[in-house]
């Protein structure tokens, strides 16, 4: 299955677009991929975006996953996606 989900990395004043593909068995929950596929950059005052940009490169998805599984959101997601569902955790990336 696929959704997309939307991070607020507060920190750097943006918002971050992820295509998420995950497969659900009887009752587990497998995470296959987290993909970034846009970035909103927001005032930080007013908080209005200034700028979208595409991710288009592989070293700027990798910075991008990697900012989202550092500060924990990883483990959120597959917590929201499980409890939605009503499944227990089989795996993750």
């Amino acid at each position: 299955m696929k959704t997309i989900i939307v991070w607020e990395d507060e920190s750097q004043n943006r918002t971050v677009n992820f295509d998420v593909d995950y497969t659900i068995t009887d009752v587990e929950l497998s995470v296959n991929s987290i993909v970034p596929t846009k970035v909103n950059f927001t005032c930080p005052v007013s908080n209005v975006v200034l700028r979208t940009i595409g991710v288009h490169t592989d070293k700027g998805r990798q910075l991008l996953t990697n900012r989202f599984i550092e500060c924990g959101q990883l483990e959120v997601l597959i917590s929201a996606i499980a409890e939605h569902n009503d499944l227990k955790i089989a795996s993750q990336i």
